[in-house]
């Protein structure tokens, strides 16, 4: 390549390859997931809040409840869960938009 092809190209004509998601990150399994649902006030409420939500998650791949943690100050709590096999983080977080009482953008895989 001579000097002058080497200018012509400049730094803004190189082109970027697409990007593609790896395929560790596109097929990411895993065991544990953690979501907020909010809260009642009242203590009625929350039970049957619990009760929908224990309801949904449990037996969906052979998943159960692990913990439960409430944010300090505020009606969000947030809970764990482990399933039977791993499955793929993005099938996991679909289950979970549909879940009663879910506050959204909090699903996560541990």
């Amino acid at each position: 390549m001579t000097a002058i092809q080497f200018l012509r190209r400049g730094a803004g004509s190189m082109r970027t390859p697409p990007r593609v998601p790896s395929p560790t990150a596109a097929g990411a399994t895993a065991r544990r997931f953690t979501f907020a649902f909010q809260d009642s006030p009242r203590r009625e409420g929350q039970a049957k809040r619990r009760e929908a939500i224990a309801e949904y998650v449990e037996g969906w791949a052979g998943a159960e409840i692990v913990a439960e943690r409430r944010e300090r100050d505020t009606l969000r709590c947030y809970v764990t869960f482990t399933t039977a096999r791993a499955v793929t983080v993005e099938v996991a977080e679909q289950f979970i938009r549909e879940c009663p009482h879910v506050v959204r953008s909090t699903f996560a895989a541990e």
